[in-house]
């Protein structure tokens, strides 16, 4: 493989340019004697771009090596089908026709991409996926290539086997419908989803799709997800599953990836969305201590409980959405001082909406002369969280 850079003067654009060639010389030929031609030199022009300085989309990288059948022979040109992806970016394909991109087999089957010709620039150490179908012989394979920043890379041959050996394609995954996303903290969970595709990977039927969250526990380990039709039975799906969110503190990115395997047990490549973490969620709910009395006395000297009431109105229903388990109650509003919850509703302040009522162990709500609030906290049964607070008057006091 040689490289030359030629100097072009550009009429339109009043200077000069260069363009990148490179080309395949065989040094070893074999004498076939043909119009008194005993020596054929063939040349290759593996890439020479429309735009004179750089890629249709981004800066010239050339990714070029040979690719072979399993007897050691070079698929036939019309038969072969290239397809190269970054698996960040799955649904930006090239192919042997895409610009710059190409496959001869004058040569021992020489094949060569340009990672400049992608939609989205690449950048150095992403890695790329290319995949080879000889669709006659039956035969395929993948390569997966780290990009790096020489300007051309020439990859070890790759010898097809018999057989599907290309898992599916990931893609399109979507955390709340969105990536990235942002969710706040306290967030229970969130409904992961994505498309696995086998249709340019063999074709055979998605048996199963998996995901894991930062670290990767191996294929096969992730966790469960489920087809959004019901079963997995054809060779693209769309699969979701719940991913637990509850523990993700505020400043916190997670990277949530998506597989799939088909039906011959083939793995793909991972798709992936990060979801970053921001600062708590916090509805503020009206609360009534001591239900139909006022003012709300508390004698910190007494054993019992204290009676709240959580308020409903026209767009919250109390007793339905709080988790009773999350509530808490006390000076600062974050004692762990609740005795029981009623299971009936009740409408304390007789304005149509049933509101739930909860009582709290006086001794454990740490009130003190002088305190003038009691504050609760709780979260819904959705992950958000819930803040309420009203007066009180501490006995006894000196």
């Amino acid at each position: 493989m040689r490289f030359f850079v030629l100097r072009i003067f550009s009429k339109s654009e009043d200077q000069f340019q260069e363009v990148i060639v490179q080309v395949v010389v065989v040094k070893k030929c074999k004498l076939i004697p043909h119009n008194g031609l005993s020596l054929i030199v063939i040349f290759i022009v593996l890439f020479a771009p429309l735009s004179l300085s750089v890629a249709a989309q981004g800066t010239p990288h050339l990714i070029y090596g040979k690719v072979l059948n399993s007897d050691g022979v070079p698929p036939g040109k019309a038969n072969l089908e290239i397809y190269a992806y970054i698996p960040l970016r799955p649904k930006e394909l090239l192919d042997e026709s895409s610009v710059g991109c190409g496959y001869e087999i004058l040569i021992d089957g020489w094949f060569w991409l340009e990672a400049g010709n992608f939609l989205t620039p690449w950048s150095v150490n992403e890695k790329i996926r290319i995949i080879f179908n000889d669709v006659l012989r039956q035969e395929s394979g993948v390569m997966d290539v780290t990009l790096n920043g020489s300007g051309s890379q020439l990859v070890s041959d790759l010898y097809l086997l018999p057989g599907d050996h290309v898992g599916p394609i990931a893609y399109d995954a979507l955390v709340n419908g969105k990536s990235p996303i942002s969710i706040p903290e306290g967030t229970a969970s969130v409904t992961l989803t994505a498309t696995i595709d086998d249709s340019i990977c063999g074709n055979h039927n998605i048996q199963k799709a998996e995901f894991f969250v930062d670290a990767d526990p191996g294929l096969g380990s992730g966790a469960i997800m489920n087809p959004t039709d019901g079963s997995f039975n054809s060779p693209q799906e769309g699969v979701t599953a719940q991913v637990n969110s509850s523990l993700w503190k505020q400043g916190s990115a997670h990277i949530i990836y998506v597989r799939g395997r088909d039906s011959i047990n083939n793995w793909g490549t991972a798709h992936s969305v990060v979801v970053s973490v921001t600062k708590p969620e916090v509805t503020v709910v009206a609360i009534d201590i001591q239900p139909g009395g006022y003012p709300n006395t508390i004698n910190i000297s007494k054993k019992g409980t204290i009676p709240v009431a959580i308020l409903s109105s026209p767009t919250f229903n109390a007793p339905s959405v709080v988790d009773k388990k999350s509530i808490t109650f006390g000076r600062t509003g974050d004692e762990n001082s609740l005795s029981l919850c009623n299971r009936t509703p009740k409408d304390v302040n007789s304005d149509g909406y049933p509101d739930l009522i909860c009582h709290f162990d006086i001794g454990k709500t740490n009130f003190r002369c002088g305190d003038t609030w009691g504050y609760l906290k709780g979260k819904t049964v959705d992950g958000v969280r819930i803040e309420g607070k009203d007066s009180v008057r501490i006995l006894p006091c000196k």
